[in-house]
């Protein structure tokens, strides 16, 4: 057996598809986490690809705690419409001011 070298053994490497699928979630997902460099990955000429073992020590890193006795409140995922909008006494108080300020006229001194 001269010439004939050991084989290293590589883990093989999963697609975006693949990853997807391993973890459970979309590719759109998974492309997500890659534009933003939050997940292991390797750049194989122009395809991106993952090994499972590196993805299954990310999920583990991701895991968060339950807390026990805690009671789970839900947040607005966006703030609600009342904090873009003035208060309604400040509303009132322009709208009075806007009719008791005479409309200006072009040229007179300000």
């Amino acid at each position: 057996m001269l010439g004939v070298r050991p084989v290293k053994h590589h883990p093989v490497l999963l697609s975006i598809s693949d990853a997807a699928v391993h973890l459970g979630v979309t590719e759109r997902y998974i492309r997500r986490l890659v534009y933003e460099r939050r997940v292991p990955f390797y750049k194989v000429g122009r395809l991106v690809r993952f090994r499972e073992a590196e993805l299954d020590q990310w999920l583990e890193a991701s895991r968060v705690e339950a807390s026990i006795g805690a009671r789970h409140r839900q947040r607005p995922t966006r703030p609600s419409r009342h904090l873009h909008r003035p208060p309604r006494r400040h509303r009132q108080h322009l709208a009075r001011h806007a009719r008791m300020t005479p409309p200006e006229t072009p040229g007179s001194p300000v």
